[in-house]
């Protein structure tokens, strides 16, 4: 929301993004690595729907979707759910490791 707000970009810019995300979800079948996939339940910016429709097209086998409590900003340290993304993405480099 902040970025939203407080931020200002130009048309140009927002089109790069727009074909950016376009790219992500032609190029999803590709990724062969382990992926894991981190959501904001309440993120305003990237809506659940659509990080679900990417990783559906993701190479399921190598791939891991799931959703926390906050917004965009979900690593932020100040943030609640830190903790918690913290141990997800420890959890899942180690579990890759063992």
């Amino acid at each position: 929301e902040i970025v939203r707000n407080e931020i200002t970009l130009s048309t140009s810019t927002l089109d790069e993004l727009r074909q950016l995300a376009a790219s992500t979800g032609e190029l999803a079948p590709q990724i062969e690595v382990p992926t894991l996939v981190i959501q904001g339940k309440t993120d305003t910016s990237v809506r659940c729907q659509d990080t679900r429709a990417l990783v559906d097209r993701m190479n399921a086998e190598n791939t891991e979707y799931v959703e926390v409590d906050a917004g965009h900003m979900l690593v932020a340290h100040s943030g609640n759910a830190w903790e918690e993304v913290r141990d997800l993405i420890l959890n899942f480099v180690n579990g890759r490791n063992a």
